[in-house]
């Protein structure tokens, strides 16, 4: 915050760009430590079995759209995720808040790392008769067997550059065993990932 106010105080005092870029590269550190801290909060809060407001279930595409649009300003998501669903009426089992971040941290984990300009595939149909599944397919460096079984590892990077927290997919996967779902990292067959996320249909779901 203090960084961000000093970024306003030198635009309004038409200050040496090399302030304004220094508090920015500032600030976004201290965003990235928040990050970081927020994220271990809730791993700490799935691991200790608390539930989260709006447990009655969450609207599948809803919530798939609102995920695509908060990485509109990061990734140009709306243009780069193509989402095919089966039916508007589709409600999970598990707090909108969830999976709205679950959804927004496996776009992150392939926008990341996708070809630029490339199109991302979410998909979200049924498995069976009381499972939802939602799936991330992209076209980028995918992962091997062995990675994709650690990949859902806290603070496991592919490599060694610090980009991102290295929690995103374990929390997404302590999401879906929190609620009783699932999941499953595969490379493509062609070329690239599909991270496969499956959870529980509601018991309001007609």
């Amino acid at each position: 915050k203090t960084h961000l106010q000093v970024m306003r105080l030198a635009s309004e005092r038409n200050s040496a760009v090399s302030t304004l870029g220094s508090s920015l590269a500032q600030a976004s550190q201290g965003v990235l430590r928040m990050q970081r801290t927020l994220e271990q909060l809730l791993l700490a809060r799935l691991d200790g079995g608390v539930d989260s407001p709006g447990d009655d279930g969450a609207d599948a595409l809803a919530a798939a759209r609102q995920a695509i649009g908060m990485r509109k300003p990061v990734w140009g998501a709306l243009a780069r995720v193509r989402l095919v669903g089966a039916d508007d009426s589709l409600t999970v089992a598990i707090p909108e808040v969830l999976l709205v971040s679950a959804l927004r941290n496996l776009l992150d984990n392939t926008l990341r790392f996708a070809q630029p300009n490339t199109v991302v595939g979410l998909k979200v149909d049924w498995v069976g008769v009381d499972r939802i599944r939602f799936r991330v397919l992209d076209r980028g460096p995918g992962l091997t067997e062995a990675e994709c079984g650690q990949a859902t590892e806290r603070v496991w990077r592919r490599t060694k550059t610090p980009v991102g927290s290295g929690l995103g997919l374990s929390i997404v996967s302590a999401i879906a065993k929190r609620y009783g779902g699932g999941l499953l990292l595969a490379p493509r067959a062609e070329v690239g990932l599909q991270a496969e996320l499956t959870l529980p249909i509601s018991a309001v779901c007609g």
